[in-house]
């Protein structure tokens, strides 16, 4: 009888996400249409759009140029591995209903989805105001 020994050779390998996965990801957020400052957390679409909805509504909200690359968002390289996406300035946002902001939504009306939720600093605004919205990212660090 023969035994056959099989040598197992194992190597360490790095992890790697390769940056098409990322920008799938980015790509979906970038295609954005609207983004909206709201006074709480949102659940839902109609949550973060909806000015009598009572679980977050919107307080202020403008539109967006959806798309890597169009005006208002930009997919980038992070140093050291990852992914980025740049949302761009939009300054003097109109405030539709006093209330105070704790968040910013990201959301497309053709298929009515909440893409993007974070928070903000909490200010109490009031309806007629304006926000200015610096330019913010979204960061993907590289597999580890």
């Amino acid at each position: 009888m023969l035994k056959l020994c099989c040598l197992v050779w194992r190597k360490r390998v790095g992890k790697l996400c390769p940056n098409a996965a990322y920008d799938a990801l980015l790509d979906y957020i970038a295609n954005s249409d609207l983004i909206t400052i709201c006074q709480d957390t949102p659940a839902s679409y109609d949550d973060a759009t909806d000015l009598n909805d009572v679980g977050g509504d919107r307080v202020a909200g403008t539109a967006l140029v959806p798309g890597d690359g169009n005006g208002d968002f930009v997919i980038a390289p992070v140093v050291g591995g990852g992914r980025k996406l740049t949302v761009g300035l939009h300054n003097a946002v109109p405030v539709v209903k006093d209330g105070t902001v704790t968040h910013v939504c990201l959301t497309l009306l053709a298929d009515t989805t909440l893409r993007y939720i974070t928070t903000c600093d909490s200010r109490a605004v009031l309806n007629g105001d304006t926000l200015d919205l610096p330019v913010w990212t979204i960061t993907i660090g590289a597999a580890t």
